[in-house]
């Protein structure tokens, strides 16, 4: 594990998760509050779950 420990919030955006995954190598980052502690975890195949979740929305409503 890196030192500091590499975190995300639930408003940092999804490129910006996806820009970590490959920088920094890894497969999941932790989730933090606005105190730094600890509520959840964000991996790899969620963020390409939410990014499909996300194109398929934008898609419906430009019909």
């Amino acid at each position: 594990m890196s030192s500091p420990a590499i975190t995300v919030t639930t408003e940092t955006p999804l490129s910006e998760v996806a820009h970590i995954f490959v920088q920094q190598g890894v497969s999941r980052v932790p989730v933090v509050d606005g105190e730094s502690r600890l509520i959840g975890l964000v991996s790899r195949s969620e963020l390409v779950k939410a990014a499909l979740r996300k194109a398929s929305v934008k898609g419906k409503e430009a019909r």
